[in-house]
């Protein structure tokens, strides 16, 4: 008896085995694609908190613009310049934005209860920031934001600083000078109310609130009796690499390198 030999077994036994080139091949096909997603998983784990980041700046901003429609085109304030995110309406907390807006923001309206609403948290401040959020000495540790405190609605002549602005340009969410005796730029007649959104020029051009770290901070960095010293506890430097994230008065946000 004659043996036959099945030509298409033997053309598939044979196909089964790969030679080395053919596996040195393979490999180094998945050394490249590896490669070319590693960076990429990189700058998505990066961004991430930058983008959770423009999130919060966004609701902050539709919370900001309902309250405006319910008052008369006027913005929230008086105001402190720091964005907390705890609010309370028988403390100092009562003059922080989020006091004004929280139940645009899914909270409750103010009450002596102490309250918080995490949108006022960037996620880049929490890992960075030398003390966690605290629900005792607020006024220090717990800012992650930070209002504009004078416009630039004259571009021919801007001012440089707070007092060289006209009366009209500072403090667009206001200021409670009056009522706790603060003199700013030498007076303490008056508190600055929240101002008109359509006195704002410019409000695409002109930034409303951003991320804060030591290097932006109005606050000092360093300890005065007193003082709310929220400086002393920020991020050394910018917790967005090296961009920071803007809300500007039209309600856009973006992430700017500066």
């Amino acid at each position: 008896m004659s043996m036959k030999t099945d030509f298409r077994i033997g053309y598939c036994q044979k196909r089964l085995a790969f030679t080395s080139i053919e596996l040195l091949v393979v490999v180094g096909i998945l050394i490249f694609c590896t490669f070319l997603i590693l960076p990429a998983f990189g700058r998505t784990k990066n961004n991430s908190p930058t983008a959770q980041c423009l999130n919060n700046l966004r609701q902050l901003s539709s919370a900001i613009s309902m309250y405006s429609v319910d008052n008369q085109d006027t913005l929230p304030g008086s105001c402190w310049t720091a964005v907390y995110g705890h609010y309370q309406s028988n403390t100092q907390l009562r003059y922080g934005l989020i006091n004004y807006i929280a139940p645009y923001l899914g909270g409750e309206a103010s009450t002596t209860t102490l309250q918080s609403i995490d949108a006022a948290n960037c996620p880049g401040s929490l890992r960075f920031r030398k003390n966690p959020p605290s629900s005792t000495n607020i006024l220090a540790m717990n800012v992650s934001y930070q209002l504009l405190r004078y416009l630039t609605n004259n571009t021919s002549n801007p001012p440089f600083s707070l007092c060289d602005a006209p009366v009209q340009d500072r403090f667009p969410f206001g200021y409670p000078s009056k009522s706790l005796g603060l003199s700013i730029c030498g007076s303490s007649a008056f508190d600055y109310p929240g101002m008109k959104i359509s006195n704002i020029k410019l409000p695409g051009r002109q930034w409303a609130m951003v991320d804060v770290d030591a290097r932006n901070s109005i606050s000092s960095i360093n300890v005065f009796p007193g003082g709310a010293n929220y400086g002393q506890n920020l991020p050394s430097t910018r917790v967005h690499l090296n961009t920071r994230n803007y809300l500007f008065f039209d309600g856009h946000a973006a992430t700017i390198k500066d």
